[in-house]
């Protein structure tokens, strides 16, 4: 089971996967595993489409959900919730909920980042040639 943070899911959505990290969605598209996305990550995703920050149609953001049920969007909860307010060290808000999550699931978070972070909040808009750095941390 694993946990997908927001860019992680939009290197996803846009094809930017290194292979480590894409053959781990390959394997929930094949239904051999489990995908959670936290419900955060899409409305971050929605906040970054509508201001201008990440091209893509929203429609693209749920498309997997209709078509699979390996890939699957988790709610923010009162369970969540007092994970998060446990978390320390972390302190974006979205973040601790996708860490929250990932510790209430007990699944293996999904993080990537880009290099260098400056550019455009390190988002994949912004360097869709440049393969994001991806974690796969155990909780």
């Amino acid at each position: 089971m694993y946990v997908a943070d927001t860019h992680a899911w939009v290197a996803y959505l846009l094809n930017n996967l290194p292979k480590k990290v894409e053959a781990i969605f390959s394997s929930v598209e094949q239904y051999d595993d489990v995908m959670f996305v936290p419900s955060i990550v899409l409305n971050e995703c929605i906040y970054l489409i509508d201001s201008g920050k990440l091209r893509m149609d929203k429609k693209e953001l749920t498309s997997n959900f209709e078509e699979s049920n390996n890939f699957l969007i988790y709610p923010l909860d009162l369970e969540i919730t007092k994970i998060v307010a446990n978390i320390r060290g972390i302190t974006e808000l979205h973040d601790r909920i996708i860490v929250a999550t990932a510790i209430f699931l007990n699944s293996i978070l999904m993080m990537c980042t880009y290099t260098p972070p400056h550019e455009c909040g390190g988002f994949p808009m912004c360097t869709a040639s440049r393969k994001p750095l991806c974690h796969i941390i155990p909780t």
